[in-house]
């Protein structure tokens, strides 16, 4: 049971971290999201590091369009210094609102 704690407890924050606090806890939207301008690499300049992102430099999120119409988020970075090796994660993301293109869902991981 021991060995089984750390992993039940890291899953429980991670569902838990994904819960809604309900209206007037987010940012408002943009009233409209230009896709051909937002696609491409985006630099992380702060984070509040998840249990996956702790000791990483020079963080890069790239967001692209797969054939499907989703967003493919690919985010590299390197750990613990600059000159470290270098970490890719990759998530599924969609746009909800389609006629603003300003509300999207990203899944980090399955079945997140």
């Amino acid at each position: 049971m021991k060995k089984l704690l750390p992993p039940i407890l890291s899953l429980s924050f991670l569902l838990f971290s994904c819960v809604s606090q309900g209206e007037g806890t987010f940012q408002p939207t943009a009233d409209y999201v230009d896709m051909d301008r937002f696609l491409g690499d985006w630099y992380v300049i702060a984070i509040i590091p998840t249990v996956f992102e702790r000791e990483i430099a020079n963080g890069v999120e790239n967001y692209s369009l797969t054939p499907e119409g989703e967003i493919r988020v690919r985010y590299s970075f390197r750990k613990k210094t600059p000159q470290g090796k270098e970490k890719v994660m990759y998530q599924r993301g969609w746009v909800v609102d389609r006629k603003t293109n300003a509300e999207w869902r990203v899944r980090p991981l399955w079945p997140l």
